[in-house]
């Protein structure tokens, strides 16, 4: 109930008495999320390695409560599984932890965010949705360059969206695809090297980024298989900020690793479609008899 519906442990203990009739202690209940914090740590390893080998990750950061203290907490997505783990600090060193090395043709989809820039722009996609956000604040910007620049990147942004979500649906061919977004790319180019000059600081450093880092923005059009926004994994962060908003965050390291181990859990299994609370009992009664848990990958199909 904690890990998977975000009740606190008061919360649990009144759930369990009066709905369940069973009598539980708050210590009870924190030797239990210990126990099942250690029936899944290998299944959880065994997820956050796979995600390092992947081809393609979405990464995503937010910051997370700590009594006494300030913590980020990190997600990478791929495919049908997704990696949780609270780190100390928002740094290429806790984006490594997350992602592994980007060698050859791996693609790291994530925000702007500067710990990202560690990753050469062959191997990254910059999100879409992020940028979009960008130019409706340059359109609503009151100097008229920033408003034209902001209005015109929109009108190519709407494009992007309406041409990839079809091309993922099967309805329009890749060398299509590829060619149109090819003519937006020099649109967009033409657009953002005018926004340069804008006195607007927001609008003249996305656009210094979008020409300085062309290559980045338009990963999508490139390689098959590559999203152009990071929706995926700013979804499965969405429930960890609730939490993190209802429970006020951790106070200890244990309480940090429960999180990131149950995040992991219910999130992946929510991937694939597969039962929670089926999947933990198995993992707990492992754990009892000393046997192999359960595993997290996906199954083969």
């Amino acid at each position: 109930m904690i890990g998977t519906y975000h009740l606190s442990r008061r919360q649990t203990q009144g759930f369990l008495g009066a709905v369940m009739n069973i009598e539980l202690s708050l210590g009870s209940i924190h030797n239990q999320t210990l126990e099942v914090a250690k029936a899944v740590e290998q299944p959880v390893a065994e997820v956050a390695e796979a995600i390092k080998r992947a081809p393609v990750v979405h990464c995503d950061e937010s910051g997370w409560k700590r009594q006494r203290g300030y913590r980020v907490l990190w997600v990478a997505v791929c495919g049908l599984m997704a990696h949780f783990k609270i780190q100390t600090e928002r740094s290429k060193a806790a984006c490594q932890t997350m992602v592994g090395d980007v060698v050859d043709n791996r693609i790291i989809v994530s925000d702007r965010y500067s710990a990202y820039k560690w990753i050469w722009d062959a191997n990254r996609q910059v999100c879409w949705a992020h940028l979009d956000r960008d130019f409706l604040l340059m359109s609503q910007a009151k100097e008229e360059l920033a408003k034209e620049t902001g209005q015109g990147l929109l009108g190519c942004a709407d494009e992007v969206f309406e041409a990839a979500a079809a091309q993922s649906a099967g309805e329009l061919d890749w060398a299509v695809f590829v060619e149109g977004m090819s003519k937006v790319r020099q649109r967009v180019r033409a657009i953002a090297s005018g926004g340069m000059a804008s006195a607007h600081k927001k609008t003249a450093a996305v656009c210094r980024f979008m020409v300085e880092h062309e290559e980045a923005v338009w990963t999508f059009a490139r390689v098959g298989g590559v999203e152009a926004t990071n929706n995926r994994a700013e979804r499965a962060i969405r429930p960890a900020v609730l939490w993190r908003r209802s429970s006020q965050g951790t106070r200890t390291d244990e309480g940090e690793k429960f999180v990131g181990a149950m995040l992991t859990v219910t999130e992946t299994l929510k991937l694939q479609g597969r039962q929670v609370l089926s999947w933990l009992t198995e993992a707990v009664v492992a754990q009892r008899q000393g046997s192999a848990p359960p595993s997290l990958l996906p199954l083969p199909t």
